[in-house]
């Protein structure tokens, strides 16, 4: 869409000259110790050659600062093409679809992340695109920029050698001062949040600087059940999954049931569902988010 003072080619061109990419995807995780609570955001990712930093950082304050929300028909080409990918992502990543629609309902974070990597979101791309008119959804996309893109809902994380860290985390500071910040207390849209440290282990250490925290969606009124779904697709392979609600994370018997999910896959599963059942594969496995799956794809 471009921002700042380049169109959106200048912008792509500025991307593949200075970086290895810049990526923003839904960021949706659960938290350790209690699989009612979770961490929702958006994740920005990027990284590049020590060199090109502060051209890196500067591409992504232009984004954040002045972003472009006016090209109807750029927007239009960006939407169907992503909605076609999808819909192609269907054949080869099945599995995938299936687990994250099979677990939806067992974890307060599931349906969300059915919206965000599910297939709602392909039956969501495939709708927008659709659409004849997409004014009403760069008019959103302005609103949400208001919300999401300010420097004090954000916090960092710095991957660099230590002969450049103090260099780096200059050129983070300075992005940071750099963008916008939220000039009004606002109200938290969802009633039950809690405030976590992100290094629990440096509580009460003395000499400690302050403890980061962040802030995590509490669903008290969650409730887990199970819930069967069938999708009709034009090919043949057809992908199954059944997941269990478990132990989170944290819980002392999580890393027994991930060693089990391992051991049945390889010792029982794989025999009795390929070798005996004739099935393309299948197994089972256990995820950080406490979900315990049983897979097949025939």
């Amino acid at each position: 869409m471009g921002s700042g003072v380049y169109d959106y080619r200048e912008l792509a061109q500025q991307i593949e000259l200075t970086t290895g990419g810049l990526t923003v995807r839904p960021h949706v995780v659960t938290d350790d110790t209690d699989m009612d609570t979770y961490e929702q955001g958006v994740l920005f990712s990027s990284f590049c050659l020590d060199r090109n930093l502060p051209d890196m950082m500067h591409l992504w304050s232009e984004i954040f600062n002045s972003p472009h929300f006016e090209d109807e028909e750029r927007l239009q080409v960006l939407v169907r093409q992503r909605a076609q990918e999808l819909a192609n992502s269907i054949a080869t990543s099945g599995q995938s679809y299936a687990s994250t629609r099979a677990s939806r309902t067992l974890t307060a974070a599931g349906e969300l992340k059915e919206l965000f990597d599910g297939m709602e979101q392909v039956q969501l791309m495939k709708r927008i695109a659709e659409m004849t008119n997409l004014s009403p959804i760069l008019r959103k996309m302005s609103r949400i920029r208001k919300y999401l893109l300010l420097s004090d809902s954000m916090r960092c994380a710095v991957n660099a050698t230590p002969q450049e860290m103090s260099k780096a985390a200059k050129e983070v500071e300075h992005f940071l001062l750099s963008i916008h910040r939220n000039k009004k207390e606002r109200k938290a849209i969802r009633p039950h949040i809690v405030e976590k440290s992100i290094n629990p282990a440096r509580e009460g250490v003395k000499g400690s600087h302050k403890v980061a925290t962040r802030k995590l969606v509490h669903d008290p009124t969650f409730k887990p059940c199970q819930m069967k779904t069938h999708f009709s697709m034009p090919f043949q392979v057809n992908y199954i999954g059944e997941c269990i609600r478990t132990v989170p994370y944290m819980h002392e018997d999580f890393a027994s049931l991930r060693l089990l999910a391992k051991i049945m896959s390889t010792k029982f599963l794989h025999s009795e569902i390929r070798e005996k059942g004739g099935a393309y594969g299948g197994g089972a496995n256990m995820g950080v988010d406490g979900v315990f799956l049983f897979y097949s794809y025939r």
